[in-house]
């Protein structure tokens, strides 16, 4: 099983988009991390002295994403093993944002895949442009 699950997808409420870039890391001490886009930045970390099977919850964990207000966030993991490949993970989110108009949580989905990381793809079109190839438009 894959030890690095990166959200590329993420429905529902305004402040799914903020997920995209984030990490499920699973660690060498058994626990799994949620974090956030930029590196070290580790935001929940599950409990327990063994790893969880899914479905399960991160603890909750207040985060602002740049340049917006602080929010408590619940993630839930529901699979790391969907898709063909076994190798996507899946689950939901809710924060109490401030800037919504309504009393209701801001909710939704998302997916993340294992391998590549945002950085990963980051350098590699670096490397093609430099190479002169399809990055370099």
């Amino acid at each position: 099983m894959p030890d690095r699950w990166t959200i590329n997808t993420a429905g529902g409420g305004r402040d799914g988009i903020d997920l995209v870039g984030c990490h499920i890391i699973k660690t060498d001490d058994e626990k799994y991390q949620f974090a956030g886009p930029l590196p070290g930045d580790i935001l929940s970390t599950t409990t327990g002295n063994s790893l969880p099977t899914p479905p399960f919850d991160f603890p909750p964990f207040s985060w602002a994403p740049p340049g917006l207000r602080e929010a408590t966030w619940r993630i839930s993991v529901m699979t790391l093993t969907a898709g063909a490949s076994h190798t996507q993970a899946q689950g939901s989110w809710r924060n109490n944002d401030p800037r919504n108009p309504s009393p209701a949580q801001e909710e939704g989905d998302w997916t993340a895949q294992a391998g590549a990381t945002v950085e990963d793809k980051c350098e590699g079109d670096a490397a093609a442009a430099a190479a002169g190839g399809p990055g370099n438009v």
